[in-house]
């Protein structure tokens, strides 16, 4: 049943808009595998900030702030720096290296 997407998706005047489109479950090719186990390391972010029983109090202050606030922004460095590390760490697997071109 799966047909071919232009011949769907038409314009006002009966052209078709996109020429050559297939639905996604008919695109041959390799199939990619996302399962690295430095994945879990995302899971960090999501949860800590879930446990509010670590965090919901006033002392100590970081430049009067309370520690609440200030510990907020601290999950966002620890957002972004466990983002960073999941990157690095499967960017190789999942493109090859990252080198410079060669040159001729």
């Amino acid at each position: 049943m799966a047909r071919h997407a232009a011949a769907i998706l038409r314009s006002r005047d009966g052209r078709s808009i996109c020429e050559g489109a297939q639905w996604a479950g008919n695109v041959s090719g390799p199939r990619r595998s996302d399962r690295s186990p430095w994945n879990w390391l995302l899971i960090l972010p999501v949860v800590v900030p879930l446990l509010t029983f670590v965090f919901n109090k006033s002392t100590p202050r970081l430049a009067g702030l309370p520690f609440f606030y200030w510990v907020q922004f601290a999950f966002v460095i620890l957002g972004v720096g466990c983002t960073t590390i999941v990157h690095l760490a499967t960017r190789d697997a999942r493109t090859g290296s990252h080198a410079a071109p060669k040159e001729d």
